[in-house]
């Protein structure tokens, strides 16, 4: 067994696509234990719900905001932007859709859902 301490250096260790993918899984497990025991389907839904977008792409995305903001960015970069931010909106439209799916399972509010399941929300979860 490994103390606290050595996880923790072990997780600060990872490439950031392996970290994302330890912190999602790590959420699930905080979910399934402070709700009891899980259907499939709300695990599902979970797993969805605590993935990330990749971290490459949202590290570009904020830097082509960051250029339309002090008005440097060129053509390119801008259609760029444009195709990006379609997906980001495509992620946070489909993470919201099973955020509610969740929430049907036991008729809770939105709100609570997201109290019930220690769900994270802020700029792209």
């Amino acid at each position: 067994m490994h103390t606290v301490s050595e996880l923790i250096r072990g997780v600060g260790e990872l490439p950031p696509s392996d970290f994302e993918d330890f912190l999602s899984k790590v959420e699930a497990m905080r979910a399934t234990r402070s709700t009891g025991i899980l259907s499939k389907k709300e695990s599902a839904l979970l797993s969805k719900i605590n993935s990330n977008m990749p971290s490459q792409l949202l590290i570009r995305w904020n830097y082509l905001i960051a250029l339309r903001d002090e008005e440097t960015i060129g053509a390119k970069e801008y259609k760029e932007l444009l195709s990006l931010t379609e997906a980001v909106e495509g992620y946070e439209a489909n993470r919201l859709g099973w955020i509610a799916e969740l929430a049907d399972i036991h008729g809770l509010s939105l709100a609570d859902t997201l109290k019930r399941y220690k769900i994270r929300t802020g700029e792209n979860g």
